[in-house]
């Protein structure tokens, strides 16, 4: 069954179909019975509507478990240059010294290679990261030299390897592709 989320779906399919078979509005005051008969025919209907008029729809899954952290901390020289690259574009102080604040921006640069979502793009990762945050003190204010901040950004991805690996996260997503009988393909972009 494609997305019932995706506007494309309700208009075209999920929509008519219930029209079809009776129904304009939600009906409230009916039986257990007469609702699961209704639904019956409704789900029919959109079975139907799809068979006539299949679509295309693109799953996607990711679990986030620490596995590809654990495979990033182990490339010595692939960490040491993502850490070297961090360390040189974000803006130090005139002594040289990085405020804590840029820690979750040199995380952001650090987490693909790591195999980490962006920041903001998956909650619970960032629900977990803010955590580990609290945990390091990292959001407490002060500089850091370059050893300490290469020190506290492993530790960091070190928790957060751990954390994943006890509670790993799984994000998934559906999305409309494309449908045989397709008038407009406009009609057709993925609603995320």
């Amino acid at each position: 069954m494609p997305p019932a989320s995706d506007p494309w779906v309700m208009e075209k399919i999920v929509k008519p179909a219930a029209e079809s078979c009776g129904f304009r509005e939600l009906i409230i005051n009916v039986s257990a019975e007469e609702f699961v008969e209704a639904l019956r025919s409704v789900v029919l209907e959109v079975a139907s509507r799809l068979e006539k008029s299949p679509v295309t729809v693109a799953h996607s899954k990711k679990i986030y478990d620490g596995k590809s952290i654990q495979k990033f901390v182990k490339k010595k020289d692939e960490v040491d240059k993502a850490l070297q690259t961090a360390w040189k574009s974000l803006p130090k102080d005139p002594r040289g010294t990085l405020p804590r604040e840029y820690l979750r921006v040199a995380l952001d640069m650090i987490g693909p290679p790591a195999g980490l979502p962006p920041l903001g793009a998956v909650e619970q990762v960032d629900g977990v990261v803010s955590e580990i945050f609290k945990m390091v003190e990292a959001d407490e204010g002060g500089v850091l030299k370059q050893n300490e901040f290469n020190n506290l950004v492993l530790q960091i991805l070190g928790s957060l390897m751990l954390q994943l690996e006890g509670n790993p996260i799984t994000v998934s997503s559906n999305a409309l592709v494309k449908s045989s009988q397709n008038d407009d393909d406009s009609d057709f972009l993925p609603h995320l």
